[in-house]
């Protein structure tokens, strides 16, 4: 189980690493003014990381699905465009 454990976390942590490129590279394109869109991962590292917190609970190590929440810009991007209005209709 904890290997289990291990390898969510891993996987989350890589897709919120992954996030953070997508996000620098849409902005590397903008500036060069290419009109290519490059998506980044919503929802998926956070899933992950607190899979593996709700494995490794009785650890004490239940604040790492929190930290994926805090650390992902993906979060971010989506509170903003929820407050912003690009979701109705």
């Amino acid at each position: 189980m904890k290997v289990l454990a291990v390898i969510l976390a891993a996987l989350g942590g890589y897709i919120c690493v992954t996030n953070y490129v997508c996000i620098g590279m849409n902005f590397r394109n903008k500036k060069r003014g290419v009109d290519r869109y490059i998506s980044a991962i919503p929802l998926m590292s956070g899933i992950m990381m607190f899979a593996a917190a709700v494995i490794l609970l009785p650890k004490g190590l239940w604040a790492l699905g929190f930290i994926a929440f805090l650390l992902d810009p993906t979060y971010a991007m989506l509170i903003y465009a929820i407050a912003k209005g690009a979701f109705k209709q």
